[in-house]
């Protein structure tokens, strides 16, 4: 069995190589096409997110979570990740959370590029007059991404995951009050599907 995939909030990556196919010996498929045989959400968001107004239990929630990597002939790049996206609910349900971080100039980091939070009647704590439907505004947070995806991963599609965050973020909604998001309580454990692409970015 794979050792699971641990990722600090220390945001440091360890540059490795991998036993990938790639653009050059990626068997008949054509070079650029993107491989993904397994669809992700089979993990779980555990914590609270903190939103300077009423806290957001995700603890046994369940999430989607997806990663893209670069495949290429040079090993330096070659299994880098990309991209991280997560979207989850609480575990009922309700109050959905999506977020996605993708590459900055410096390769051992990924930043939170987008995030959305959905608060309806259903979500407890909040009431109508503070419900909606924010967008990503800002954000400081980040997240420290796997290091590389190996062979083993690429061809079954899916890995073993276990993501912390760093930092945060600021959603808006139209006629609603900022929120601030505190990712550092939260993380994700599970499976997370896989998609190599030769267009995918090592950095920025």
């Amino acid at each position: 069995m794979r050792d699971l995939i641990v990722v600090s909030a220390a945001l440091a990556l360890v540059a490795c190589s991998g036993a990938l196919p790639t653009s050059t010996d990626a068997g008949t498929a054509s070079p650029d096409a993107s491989r993904a045989s397994f669809d992700g959400g089979g993990a779980q968001l555990h914590g609270t997110l903190t939103t300077g107004k009423s806290p957001i239990d995700f603890e046994g929630g369940s999430a989607s979570v997806a990663l893209r990597y670069k495949i290429d002939v040079d090993p330096q790049e070659n299994g880098c990740v990309e991209s991280v996206q997560i979207q989850g609910t609480t575990a009922k349900g309700v109050c959905a959370l999506s977020l996605t971080f993708g590459p900055t100039s410096d390769p051992k980091v990924r930043e939170l590029t987008a995030a959305s939070l959905v608060l309806d009647s259903w979500c407890p704590g909040w009431p109508d007059a503070e419900e909606g439907s924010f967008a990503f505004s800002a954000a400081t947070a980040q997240l420290a991404t796997p290091p590389a995806i190996t062979g083993a991963d690429a061809g079954v599609g899916h890995v073993s995951v276990s993501l912390s965050f760093t930092g945060t973020a600021t959603v808006t909604a139209l006629n609603r009050s900022p929120l601030t998001l505190d990712l550092s309580g939260l993380s994700v454990t599970g499976v997370a599907s896989v998609t190599g692409n030769t267009a995918a970015r090592c950095v920025k």
